[in-house]
């Protein structure tokens, strides 16, 4: 897709701090099976997470 004509990509990382929904939906997937997930709500346990990426709030990474 990268290379998709008429299209400009850029790829950046953002640690897992900043964007929690999206470490809550990979740890997801690792327990479930593979393929394509579609959710038409935020998954259970997504919503304070979804609020809290929405308006800037990074979690603290816990190191053991």
């Amino acid at each position: 897709m990268i290379e998709w004509e008429g299209w400009e990509v850029k790829v950046s990382h953002c640690f897992r701090e900043a964007n929690q929904v999206a470490n809550i939906l990979a740890k997801m997937d690792c327990e479930g099976m593979l393929g394509v997930t579609i959710h038409i709500v935020p998954p259970v346990g997504t919503t304070d997470a979804l609020y809290a990426d929405s308006v800037g709030i990074l979690w603290p990474k816990h190191v053991d």
